[in-house]
């Protein structure tokens, strides 16, 4: 903890300030997806789907992030759009310096292509999400991909996690493919 500050983050306040604000930025004209596009799931079993319950109607900068990633599956449950634009509230979150929710963790995780597939294991262990590993990648401009660099850049170099952070942040890092928006 930096005495001066107070934060257990010393003196890296001005470059976070400039990060928090590159975030909100870059996702400011992402548009609200509409309580019929916030999960996966079919619209008939509202009553069971625990992450539409929590977000319908809320904005990105009211998401609750920490029973968001209580749920059973939160980050697969919401749909590309959604995942969209509730983005930057996880950006932000896994910059709070509170990792209980494990945020960061779970956006390297979501954000590596190499995760998008598990074939080993048993049967139930099993998936296969490239189409919708894409879906949701191909929706993120180059200004966000940037944004999204530098959380994923400041996460490892707090938490000295090298692991699959090098791969999200090399993907994202890769610049706009063909049709990608930009």
């Amino acid at each position: 903890m930096d005495a001066a500050t107070g934060s257990r983050w010393g003196q890296c306040l001005a470059p976070m300030d400039n990060l928090l604000q590159a975030i909100a930025l870059a996702f400011q004209d992402v548009p609200y997806p509409g309580d019929d596009n916030l999960t996966v799931y079919d619209p008939a079993g509202r009553e069971f789907d625990e992450t539409w319950q929590l977000l319908h109607g809320k904005a990105w900068r009211d998401f609750p992030v920490e029973a968001f990633m209580r749920g059973d599956t939160p980050i697969p449950d919401l749909s590309p759009a959604a995942f969209h634009y509730y983005m930057p509230a996880l950006l932000m979150a896994a910059l709070d310096g509170n990792d209980d929710a494990d945020v960061g963790q779970s956006l390297m995780f979501h954000l590596s292509p190499s995760f998008a597939i598990n074939v080993k294991g048993p049967s139930y262990t099993r998936y296969d999400d490239r189409k919708g590993f894409h879906e949701r990648s191909a929706l993120f401009s180059p200004r966000q991909r940037e944004a999204m660099v530098g959380v994923l850049t400041e996460y490892a170099t707090r938490w000295q996690d090298d692991g699959g952070v090098a791969e999200a942040i090399e993907f994202l890092g890769a610049g706009v493919e063909p049709g990608r928006p930009t």
